[in-house]
């Protein structure tokens, strides 16, 4: 079936020193290339001037640099690391039976016989509560001047439900004080200082 295809081909990893060179390059073209995009540099910008030490500020990707650095012994711990049912969530949308979906994935993981787990634990961060920078600024040739605004909010040690509501708590603080419904947002729009993209 497709799905215990889908199953061996995200458990079955393969990797060789000439695979991963040539995603090396692959990957490496593709950082350089967003990174020259007014919108990337236009968040990035906002999160180092936000963080002082969370990782939140460095692109997940990585850069040119730590990508060369990338061996497939790096990728083989990484699998072994994180990719293991325990780890993993399966969504399938469609006429199907869950119930056999379920019998099926079970039975393919008990023949993994997969049982060796490493402890994965996330890194206590020491973030000051105070933002790195208040201004940063970049030259770039653009049509329009772009700017963004960040919020260093207290973080969050709690379930993910909490995360789900101050996300729903934030957008709405925004709306209401920044929506197009807004005096500010009508008062900037007559002056000409954002347009329709605003938000």
């Amino acid at each position: 079936s497709n799905i215990k295809r889908l199953l061996n081909m995200v458990e079955t990893p393969y990797f060789t020193e000439e695979t991963v060179n040539k995603e090396k390059g692959i990957i490496a073209e593709e950082i350089k290339m967003y990174q020259e995009q007014p919108g990337y540099k236009l968040m990035f910008n906002t999160l180092r001037a936000m963080y002082s030490k969370h990782p939140i500020r460095v692109d997940i990707a990585g850069s040119v640099e730590s990508i060369y650095k990338i061996t497939k012994d790096d990728l083989y711990l990484c699998y072994e690391t994180f990719y293991h049912h325990s780890n993993m969530v399966l969504f399938v949308v469609g006429d199907v039976s869950p119930q056999s979906i379920i019998k099926l994935v079970e039975k393919h993981e008990n023949q993994r016989n997969k049982t060796y787990q490493p402890r994965i634990e996330r890194a206590q961060i020491d973030e000051p509560r105070e933002i790195n920078q208040r201004f940063v600024s970049e030259k770039m040739k653009l049509q329009s001047p772009r700017l963004m605004l960040g919020f260093k909010n207290e973080p969050l040690d709690e379930s993910a439900t909490k995360f789900v509501q101050r996300d729903l708590e934030m957008t709405f603080f925004y709306e209401l004080v920044f929506g197009e419904e807004t005096e500010f947002y009508q008062q900037l729009l007559n002056k000409d200082l954002i347009d329709e993209t605003f938000g």
